[in-house]
Formats: C-alpha cells, structure tokens, sequence
C-alpha cells in the first residue's frame, strides 16, 4: 500500500498525527457507555452511530495542510472501523468533536530540543571529520620521516 504523505507532511509528521488521532480516537471510544438506558426502559446503543470528528485550528508553524490532516484523519477513521468492524468514528465537516492541533510551550520545548540534538550531531560529525584529519597529517609525516630515514623532515632539509 503506498501512502502519499502529501506536499509538505513527511513520515514522522504523519506518524505523528496518526497517533495523535488515534490516542484521540482511543480516549472517545473508551468514554462512551456501551448502552444508554433512555426513560421507559428503552435503551440506545451509542456505537450504532460513529463519532463524527472536524478539524479545527492547525498552526502553520506544523507545516502541514488541512487537507492533508483530513485525509489522515478519514485513513485512521477507516482502520479504526476496520479493526472494530463497525464504523465507530469519521470525518465530517460538522462533527461533533473538533480536532485542533495548537502550537503551545510544550511543541516549542520539543521543536528546541530537536534542534538542539541537531546541532550537537553536526558538532559531532566536524569532530569526527578534524580527528579524521588529524590522523591523516599524523600518518602522512610519519611516512614523510620513515622515508627519508633520518629524523625530521622539515621543509626540504633533514634534520637530525
């Protein structure tokens, strides 16, 4: 099966939205009551009728599109129904619970420390590059010295 994670959402964007949904999706399926008892003694099964979910605010700052968090979400909704073989939730434009994702101190906390990891691999990999240069020159005068057999080799004279 080949996922087309649109134009600007990537694997680990969309793996993180469909966990996102998901948890949301896990949390509202196990706060619903299996049977509801109405006056009389008339009872309603909630499940007969899918939760029916809406996108609501994205924060650029995500990079990802609305359409792209709809389609997602209509994905999720139908492996969801698939593993409990009855449509338990689904997209629609008036659904009933919103989904919002906000840009709060916690994605920024996150987003700094990505970066951060970054750039301490960058600073390992200018590090690995000088000892990698380093062993290079020292290899390189060691063979200059073994070759000429005496001493140093200094600037085109010997010394000894």
């Amino acid at each position: 099966m080949s996922i087309n994670y649109g134009n600007s959402m990537n694997y680990k964007t969309y793996t993180a939205l469909v966990i996102v949904i998901s948890l949301m999706i896990m949390g509202l399926l196990s706060n619903r009551d299996s049977t509801l008892i109405i006056g009389d003694g008339m009872s309603a099964n909630p499940c007969q009728d899918p939760l029916t979910i809406t996108v609501g605010e994205i924060d650029d700052r995500f990079g990802i599109t609305e359409s792209e968090v709809i389609a997602t979400l209509k994905n999720v909704s139908e492996k969801w129904s698939e593993a409990v073989g009855l449509p338990v939730v689904s997209y629609s434009e008036s659904g009933e619970i919103e989904l919002h994702l906000r840009y709060d101190v916690q994605q920024q906390m996150t987003d700094r420390e990505r970066q951060f990891r970054n750039r301490l691999q960058m600073k390992e990999y200018q590090i690995e590059a000088l000892e990698n240069n380093y062993m290079e020159s020292v290899e390189n005068f060691d063979g200059s010295t073994t070759q000429n057999g005496v001493g140093f080799y200094r600037g085109g004279s010997e010394c000894t």
